[in-house]
């Protein structure tokens, strides 16, 4: 039997290519830039302040700020090695497909077990929670830093 005629492997090549490429691009989503720019922000965050003359409530409004901006670069950093590795497993699932399909095994590739997309779905949930509650927190802090300035 010629195999590059096997309508099955052809389907199986371009799976396995497509979640090639979809393995690539997920490693340049959104995510990563989220990322970026959270750790560019807290590092700014930090770098910029001097809370030492100010009142306890805003010093501890600058505390909450850098904890939840911290907690969401945790969130998201889980988020993207969780996404990446859902997709390197899918790749590796149909390349093993595609390698029995070629080689004539009728039977199916046992799925590679791990953790659900509900895992994934909890800290893409909790990053926007924790930069949501971060960005008005620093809302808050940048106003009550500067309210004895404005009156």
């Amino acid at each position: 039997m010629n195999n590059t005629k096997n309508p099955k492997a052809i389907n199986a090549a371009k799976k396995y290519i497509q979640s090639k490429e979809q393995y690539l691009k997920t490693r340049s989503t959104w995510f990563y830039n989220i990322l970026i720019a959270g750790a560019g922000l807290l590092g700014a965050l930090v770098a910029l302040s001097n809370n030492s003359r100010e009142f306890y409530p805003v010093r501890v409004l600058f505390v909450l700020t850098v904890i939840l901006l911290t907690l969401g670069i945790l969130s998201v950093a889980i988020a993207l090695y969780y996404d990446i590795f859902r997709s390197k497993r899918r790749q590796l699932e149909d390349y093993k497909r595609l390698q029995n399909i070629v080689s004539g095994a009728n039977t199916d590739p046992t799925s590679l077990k791990g953790k659900s997309k509900t895992f994934f779905l909890f800290f893409d949930i909790l990053t926007y929670v924790f930069f949501s509650l971060s960005f008005i927190s620093l809302i808050v802090y940048v106003i009550a830093k500067n309210l004895p300035e404005w009156f």
